[in-house]
């Protein structure tokens, strides 16, 4: 529909949200704030500084976090305004949900306050410990992004800085800004939560357009705000799921508030920016060298170096990420189809109880979707037999044989010629012992080198089963096809790292499994120096990967 353009629209808009606001939301407290907040205190605009800033509500794994990052980059490059970014939360995370499901769980991940209240005995009271139980404490941490990233680079290079939070004040409460900021030099924009973000009206008046843009937000924050404390909605979709919008690039720069304050920002196509030279510069370098590589934490570089150099060194080995999680979910689903269609084939291949569909509008939605996925991952790949985890990985084979460059396929399909690597091999059962798996990873470096160049060598990953060599009824299929494949745990087992491999780093003082924690960050790293890297299914890990190479 077109954009109304009078004057007196905007004035009778204006009026209208003005008496709603006056004569109602005073009456309640503000969805965005837990009741123990301290009122908000109105500053002068003429007290504050010139620079622009943004932020985001973060949420998901590794990967996605990165992503928003990137994405706020891209924004504030747009925009000329100053990054202010959350942590980098390891761990236990949570996907995506309407913007106050977010803000509010971000508000409660404050470690500091949830030790200070599972101490006090408030741990099964309090609405934070309900987001964040005092059980699950220990299952995640945050550390900066400026540990593993070289930010500064962003400001040499384009001259967009980045500010690294404290605390977890947002909005006008903003912590790095020191808190207490005028709700008017704050606008919230999420496309995916509300409908007026990323309209699709036409612009008629140039000049018109950032008042006019400011005007209806202002009508659409305070509107908003009302439902969401009268209906417990936040004008989102009836279905719980994100709205399809996009903001362009002019209606972003048009923003005028000192502190723009983004939902989620994992989705790099709701938010648009020019594709002028400089962005393109920009995007360019994003995928090469510029917040790609994640080497500024010592412990994690020098564990990813060890593990390279017992591999072969760089590009000798190649690296296969299995998301088991993703493939039983499709075998189950798979089953339950076959099931809804009157075969009784697959009855045995069917879980109890398959991963549960919940849609996310409120914060204890979020809780039970996490809790099922949490409990389902592993209860998924036990409920499925032994005919049906064998056809799981004989399909991984089959992708692998067909995605790897065609020599390396051939080399693998091809019978071991006379070698040390055949003597180990030709056996019934293999030696699965310390002194078995370090022999033939020696013996699979050795053939590579002096018989077959292009026989693949893999480093393992798996989202679910540490140790991958322990569960031939599950990659029995993948190792009798690929028997020079190994993982981390091997590694372990071969002393190339210790299990406590993060313990010298002094600034990581949380009471975590660090380990478990910045697995994903070594992995990340090993796959880099990898001679090619397999994910199966595919995530936007792939990408990742692919601009380090």
């Amino acid at each position: 529909m077109k954009r109304p353009n009078r004057p007196l629209f905007y004035l009778l808009i204006l009026i209208a949200f003005s008496v709603i606001t006056v004569v109602f939301i005073p009456s309640f407290s503000s969805s965005s704030l837990p009741p123990d907040q301290p009122d908000i205190i109105h500053t002068s605009n003429a007290e504050t500084s010139n620079e622009k800033y943004l932020s985001y509500l973060p949420h998901g794994n590794f990967v996605e976090q990165h992503e928003s990052l990137r994405n706020a980059i891209r924004i504030a490059f747009e925009t000329n305004r100053t990054i202010i970014a959350p942590s980098l939360r390891l761990g236990k995370v949570h996907g995506w949900a309407p913007f106050s499901v977010l803000a509010k769980h971000y508000e409660a991940q404050d470690k500091k306050e949830l030790h200070r209240l599972c101490t006090a005995g408030e741990g099964s009271t309090h609405w934070r410990t309900l987001l964040e139980p005092c059980a699950t404490l220990n299952d995640w941490t945050e550390i900066k992004w400026s540990s593993l990233f070289d930010l500064d680079e962003l400001n040499k290079r384009h001259g967009i800085r980045v500010i690294e939070r404290d605390g977890h004040g947002w909005g006008t409460e903003e912590s790095a800004l020191g808190g207490r900021i005028d709700p008017l030099d704050v606008m919230v924009v999420d496309t995916m939560t509300f409908f007026n973000n990323g309209t699709e009206w036409e612009i008629t008046d140039e000049e018109d357009t950032a008042s006019s843009w400011q005007a209806l937000n202002w009508a659409q924050s305070h509107l908003n705000s009302f439902r969401n404390i009268l209906k417990g909605s936040e004008g989102v979709s009836t279905t719980g799921k994100p709205l399809s919008r996009i903001l362009r690039h002019n209606k972003l720069r048009a923003i005028n508030e000192r502190v723009l304050q983004f939902g989620s920002l994992a989705f790099a196509l709701r938010y648009e920016t020019s594709s002028d030279s400089r962005q393109a510069t920009l995007r360019l370098q994003m995928s090469k060298d510029l917040f790609v590589v994640p080497n500024k934490m010592p412990v994690v570089t020098a564990a990813s170096e060890e593990i390279v150099m017992k591999m072969g060194g760089k590009g000798a080995f190649s690296v296969l990420h299995v998301n088991l999680s993703s493939l039983v979910q499709s075998e189950s689903r798979y089953a339950e189809d076959v099931k809804a269609k009157g075969s009784e084939a697959a009855v045995d291949d069917v879980i109890e109880k398959p991963l549960e569909e919940i849609v996310v509008e409120n914060e204890e939605d979020l809780e039970r979707q996490n809790d099922v996925r949490a409990v389902s991952k592993l209860a998924l790949l036990n409920g499925l037999n032994a005919d049906a985890r064998k056809s799981m990985m004989e399909s991984v084979v089959l992708q692998v044989s067909g995605d790897i460059p065609i020599n390396q396929a051939i080399s693998a399909a091809l019978p071991f010629k006379p070698s040390r690597l055949l003597n180990l091999t030709n056996v019934d059962v293999m030696d699965q012992s310390v002194r078995g798996r370090s022999e033939l990873l020696e013996a699979c470096l050795d053939y590579k080198q002096k018989v077959d160049r292009l026989y693949p060598i893999y480093y393992l990953v798996n989202d679910l089963l540490p140790t991958p060599e322990a569960y031939p009824d599950i990659f029995g299929a993948l190792m009798k096809m690929f028997p020079c494949t190994f993982s981390k745990s091997d590694m372990f087992q071969m002393g190339v790292i210790n299990i406590e491999w993060t313990g010298s780093q002094t600034e990581l003082t949380d009471n975590v499994d660090y380990e478990e924690l910045l697995g994903p960050i070594l992995d990340v790293l090993i796959a880099g120096s990898a001679y090619s890297f397999f994910e199966i299914p595919q995530t936007p890990l792939t990408r990742l990967i692919g601009w380090q190479r």
